[in-house]
């Protein structure tokens, strides 16, 4: 099942992804007025029943094509946007440095989050603009202390990010600081849609592309991760609760710009594509501001 956010004239919605159209889908009266009606979706999704379960119904609006909708980020403001460096083998070799030990978590501000077919900032501050391709993890149901055999239960999907990235700030010599360098306002490029698990197939086979203005910049695979997903959600849970709507973006394969020869920032009118199988695909452009 895919889930999208999206606004058609002046109107913020959700609906289901129906190939080249959107069904629109809204909280039905069902959902008490103490409930939150987007955790309650998720919360379904995470198990493995239909929005309808959750209290949602159809608007019965006829559905609408993909290409008349602006496609916002499925989360509109995560509690939290936890992102994990050094998390695929070659990412690492690239880097050349020595493999974690334990997931190295750093995070991004939840203002710094836009959706498909959004603008990423390019201003007068930045020096060295990078690009990522990441498999973002939405959570569905609270999780505290889960264990990695339980993890897939709190998963309420799969989205895209883009973990955009300004070296110049992140490798500052003594005070370079990673999460301000991710975070900077349209730093989180995130959708298309959300995507049940069931959809996805297995996380541990999940091809992952970048390209450039058309130009194949990285491709790898989920079983690259040093720290693949469930992992990653037994580890954090560990030291603070995860929420339903928190995302955790798991890391990039190897050929970001910094380590490239000679390195490839992103400059106004580059446009950066991610094609991850099994969810779909992220477009946005960089544009002067």
């Amino acid at each position: 099942m895919k889930i999208a956010r999206y606004q058609h004239a002046n109107l913020i919605g959700f609906g289901f992804v129906d190939e080249d159209r959107i069904v629109g889908i809204t909280p039905g009266p069902k959902i008490s007025a103490a409930t939150d009606p987007f955790a309650a979706l998720l919360a379904a999704l995470a198990n493995h029943v239909t929005p309808e379960a959750a209290g949602w119904v159809r608007t019965g609006e006829p559905p609408l094509p993909i290409e008349k909708v602006r496609l916002l980020a499925p989360v509109a403001r995560p509690g939290k946007i936890i992102g994990v460096g050094r998390n695929y083998v070659d990412h690492a070799n690239e880097m050349a440095v020595e493999l974690p030990d334990v997931p190295k978590i750093f995070f991004k501000w939840p203002g710094s989050v836009i959706g498909h077919g959004a603008d990423i900032h390019h201003t007068s501050a930045i020096r060295q603009l990078d690009y990522e391709v990441e498999i973002a993890v939405v959570i569905g149901k609270t999780a505290r202390n889960v264990s990695r055999s339980e993890a897939a239960r709190h998963i309420a999907g799969l989205t895209i990010v883009n973990d955009v990235s300004e070296r110049k700030i992140q490798m500052m010599p003594k005070s370079g600081s990673t999460s301000l360098a991710k975070s900077l306002d349209t730093f989180c490029p995130m959708g298309p849609w959300l995507v049940t698990l069931d959809e996805v197939g297995s996380l541990d086979d999940i091809v992952l592309e970048c390209r450039v203005n058309d130009e194949l910049v990285q491709r790898g695979r989920s079983g690259q991760m040093i720290f693949p997903i469930p992992v990653l959600i037994e580890y954090l849970s560990q030291y603070f609760t995860l929420e339903p709507g928190d995302v955790i973006a798991t890391g990039t394969p190897s050929g970001v710009g910094m380590f490239r020869d000679p390195p490839r920032w992103l400059k106004p009118g580059d446009r950066i594509r991610m094609d991850v199988a099994g969810i779909g695909t992220l477009l946005n452009r960089v544009v002067a501001v």
